[in-house]
């Protein structure tokens, strides 16, 4: 079917046309209906007046006639993508449209769209509508609401600026402390200016310089100590020119203050602060960003500079008033203090009892904690009060009541107290000095405690130093000052006429009582004196008296030691306690070892000086008393301890042993002086009776010698007389028999032998007693010396068939000692280990040498010794009840070798057991003592 063209079917709508021609010529807009081609088939008046078209140059053309060139190619491609998707569109929707009259002239437009269908295909009709008019008004309107809108701004900005200034103002005059003021302040002038830095600097008039007091925004270590002149830097201008100043350059800012320009900020503001017309400082601000400060910056900042004024000036008169008012209070309670202080110090004359009670007096008002040391009378300084405000932390300060020797650190403040006698005021105290002003053991204890600021006040009274108060602050953040130091030193100076006056007292009393005690105790010593003498020459009845009287008076244990004959130990020998089962393990004490030195006791006796511990610990009791003999003294509590010599002619001859089994009684000097004046007094009646016991013994020596000897001698002279009868019979005889007579006179020489012997034995016990043993050293291979005395042996007269002699010697053994000396020492102790095995058996010689020393050892499985006889084996003219009856001798034997031992420098020892036999072990240096090759 064909289409009619348009003009077809408008001459059939013509009729239409006229039906709604008077609607369309009355519409207030343009309309223009267009084709799918976009070509224009109907235009109205509106049409012709808005474009200056008529409807015959419009019919038939391009809808984009009525376009501006530069729309028209983009609408032809927005007019086919309609055409494709029609769609009703209302006046005011899509783009901001421009219509172009024939006269080129544009115009803002807005066009609706409602596309029709029809036979003919689809038609689109446009309202278009001139909003020019609309624009302007528009315009208008947006300008009017634009200066609205700058004229609100500004009011807001005004109201801003006034409440941040109020805010400044609010926040000033709601502190009356200085500090508080400047820090709290510092924030609202920085939002104030809208800022990155503030910095409030106020004048020191004495100085004429400006000083930071508080800033914000600034690293405060950069400013440090820092002061500005008047007329000099950023701030000093402002002050001396008295007027706000801008520095907006950044090179400006770098030069008047280099430290600014590190830290960046490239802008500076500041205003001064009067007070009546007087410069009191400089409010100054800064921005890290480019700023160009204006004219309304800086009057903001001069009325923030008023009123941070004011603020400063109100807050400094109520400090003034309010440190005035804080005088006179601190003035009442020092008086207060002083006189609370006056009668604990007057109540008592014990003063370690007032002083502890001053030192509670001083926490928490005047110190966090508190110390006093006093001075003794040794030099040493005791602390003897502590206090501290917290009762937890008590503890650990009685772990410092301790008593220090004189030789204080010299950096320590109490040293310096003491030694100067004036007081020692530290306000801070770093943490890393606490070392410089304690003592090394307690830096844990103060660590703990804390110490921040400290004084140190010497009590000082009649031009003498007794002491010292220490008060500290630590956790509570106060800091002592010199007003403090004044109340403390007139608390010392109380203190120390305290202390004066209690020492004073009790010398006196100590003297009287002094006195009473000496003649108490002359009396006691005259009683001990007179029992003493009533023990007559008995050595047991006057030790036994002596222990019990010292025991009694000095209120205590007593031992009493008695140096053995060999000087090697001190033999207990009396024991008195007061408690029968600790005396009866007294009486076990065993000897105490001298050689080594070691030890209480072995140093009296070599020292010759009385030894007094007041206060002694157990460990160091175990140690020193008998060394190697801990568990023995353990049995005993020993809290303090006294030992004096017997000493007589130069000599200690043995000790007085007392100590107190309690540990709140110690011994003073007073009771040592009074034990060595009685250790005196019985030195002299032990002497006296050892000396009578030694008398008697040498009588009893020499009775026991006489004896021994014409036993000991007539015994070979009887045999030789018999055999020279015998012999010269056998002489006389016609056919004298050779084998006889060798056999007499082999008998004979045997006899005159064993005769020799002891003479020599004889004449060697005379030498030992009168100290004349001479000895001629020389290079002595002890292996061959052994080998020869054991070869002697073998067909002795001792030796009997069932006897089996060995020498045990590893290895070659050479040194320095007396051959004839050393060889009769193997005679006597192997003779011995012969003569008492008589049931036969090994007799054992070793030879070992360990280090410097060798070792000589003979051994035998014979008859053994009694322990109860061993100790008197090496005494002349000492023998066992089973040797008497075994065999003869005088008994002087191991007497002479035990001293040709220790000739040498050597110790002889011996072990046995009776029915096992006896081991004797000599000991002797490589070379003799003293010896040199020049000496041989």
């Amino acid at each position: 079917m064909v289409k009619p063209s348009a003009s077809q079917w408008l001459s059939d709508v013509a009729s239409v046309e006229k039906g709604f021609a008077a609607l369309l010529e009355s519409a207030p807009d343009a309309i223009v209906i267009v084709d799918q081609d976009g070509r224009i088939v109907l235009a109205n008046s509106q049409t012709e007046h808005l474009f200056g078209y008529t409807r015959e140059e419009l019919l038939g053309q391009p809808v984009e006639m009525l376009l501006p060139e530069r729309f028209r190619e983009a609408h032809r491609a927005h007019r086919a993508a309609y055409v494709k998707a029609p769609r009703t569109r209302p006046m005011g929707i899509g783009l901001e449209l421009f219509g172009r009259r024939r006269d080129g002239s544009e115009f803002p437009t807005e066009i609706s769209l409602s596309p029709v269908e029809t036979p003919q295909g689809m038609l689109v009709t446009s309202i278009i509508r001139d909003v020019t008019d609309r624009k302007v008004a528009e315009a208008e309107r947006a300008r009017l609401l634009l200066s609205e809108q700058a004229a609100r701004a500004e009011a807001e900005r005004t109201a801003e600026r006034f409440r941040r200034l109020q805010a400044v103002t609010d926040t000033a005059l709601a502190h009356l402390s200085l500090d508080a003021l400047l820090e709290a302040s510092l924030d609202r002038v920085r939002e104030a200016l809208d800022v990155e830095t503030v910095t409030i600097l106020l004048l020191d008039a004495e100085r004429g310089a400006l000083r930071p007091s508080a800033t914000r925004g600034l690293d405060p270590d950069s400013l440090g100590e820092v002061e500005v002149p008047l007329g000099s830097g950023f701030a000093g201008r402002v002050a001396a020119e008295r007027r706000t100043l801008i520095f907006d350059n950044p090179a400006d800012v770098g030069r008047v203050h280099p430290n600014l320009r590190v830290q960046g900020v490239q802008a500076l503001l500041g205003a001064p602060m009067f007070v009546e017309g007087d410069v009191i400082g400089v409010v100054q601000v800064g921005t890290t960003r480019p700023r160009e400060f204006t004219d309304d910056d800086a009057e903001l900042l001069q009325r923030v500079a008023d009123r941070l004024a004011l603020a400063i000036g109100r807050a400094r008169a109520y400090e003034a008033e309010r440190a005035a008012r804080a005088a006179t209070e601190a003035a009442e309670q020092r008086a207060a203090f002083l006189a609370r202080a006056s009668q604990i110090l007057a109540s008592s004359l014990d003063y370690e009892t007032t002083l502890a009670s001053l030192a509670r007096l001083t926490v928490p008002s005047l110190a966090d904690w508190c110390t006093i040391d006093v001075v003794e009378e040794d030099g040493r300084v005791a602390r003897v009060a502590t206090a501290h405000a917290d009762p937890e932390k008590e503890p650990l300060l009685r772990t410092m009541i301790r008593r220090f020797p004189t030789d204080l650190p010299a950096t320590m403040p109490l040293r310096r107290a003491l030694e100067t006698g004036q007081p020692q005021l530290v306000p801070d105290l770093p943490e890393e000095h606490l070392p410089q002003v304690t003592r090394a053991e307690t830096l844990d204890v103060v660590r703990r405690v804390g110490a921040r600021s400290f004084i140190v006040a010497p009590l000082v009274a009649r031009e003498r130093c007794l002491g010292a108060i220490t008060l500290i602050y630590s956790d509570s953040g106060r800091r002592y000052g010199p007003a403090d130091l004044a109340l403390v030193e007139d608390l010392a100076r109380r203190a120390a006429l305290a202390v004066d006056n209690a020492r004073l007292y009790y010398e006196a009393q100590r003297s009287r009582e002094q006195v009473e005690r000496q003649a108490a105790r002359l009396n006691l010593l005259a009683g001990a004196a007179r029992l003493v003498a009533e023990a007559s020459l008995d050595l047991r009845a006057i030790l036994e008296t002596v222990s019990q009287r010292v025991a009694v008076i000095l209120d205590g244990a007593c031992v009493i030691g008695l140096l053995s004959p060999d000087d090697a130990r001190l033999d207990p020998m009396a024991f008195h306690h007061g408690d029968p089962a600790t005396l009866e393990a007294l009486q076990t004490m065993p000897p105490v070892p001298l050689e080594d030195g070691e030890g209480f006791i072995a140093s009296v006796m070599r020292s010759g000086e009385p030894l007094l511990r007041a206060t002694i610990a157990p460990e160091e009791a175990q140690a020193g008393l008998m060394p190697g003999q801990e568990a023995f003294v353990a049995q005993f509590p020993i809290h303090s301890l006294l030992i004096a010599p017997l000493s007589v002619r130069g000599r200690s001859i043995g000790a007085l042993i007392v100590w107190r089994d309690r540990p709140d009684h110690p011994y003073t000097e007073e009771d040592l002086s009074f034990l060595q004046d009685l250790a005196d007094r019985a030195a002299l009646a032990v002497d006296n009776a050892m000396l009578y016991r030694a008398a008697q013994e040498a009588v009893l020596a020499r009775e026991e010698f006489l004896s021994v000897a014409s036993h000991e001698l007539k015994t070979p002279l009887t045999t030789v007389k018999g055999w020279v009868y015998l012999l010269a019979d056998e002489v006389r005889r016609e056919d004298p028999d050779r084998e006889a007579i060798r056999e007499f006179t082999d008998e004979l020489q045997s006899q005159i032998d064993r005769f020799e012997g002891l003479i020599a034995d004889l004449l060697d016990a005379s030498r030992i007693q009168q100290g004349r043993i001479d000895l001629r050293p020389e290079p002595v291979a002890l292996n061959d010396l052994a080998r020869r005395v054991l070869a002697r042996f073998e067909h002795a007269p001792e030796r009997t068939p069932r006897h089996t002699l060995t020498l045990e010697a590893p290895e070659p053994i050479a040194g320095i000692w007396d051959p004839d000396r050393l060889e009769q020492v193997l005679v006597n102790l192997i003779s011995n280990a012969l003569k008492y095995s008589p049931d036969g058996g090994d007799v054992r010689v070793r030879l070992r040498r360990d280090g410097d020393v060798v070792e000589l050892t003979v051994s035998d499985e014979g008859i053994g010794i009694a322990p109860a006889d061993q100790k008197r084996l090496f005494q002349p003219f000492s023998r066992t009840e089973a040797a008497r009856q075994r065999a003869s001798g005088t008994g002087l034997g191991l007497y002479i070798t035990q001293r040709i031992v220790r000739e040498h420098g050597g110790t002889i020892d011996l072990f046995s057991e009776p029915g096992k036999g006896t081991t004797v072990t000599v000991r002797l240096p490589v070379i003799l003592p003293g010896w040199t090759p020049e000496t041989a």
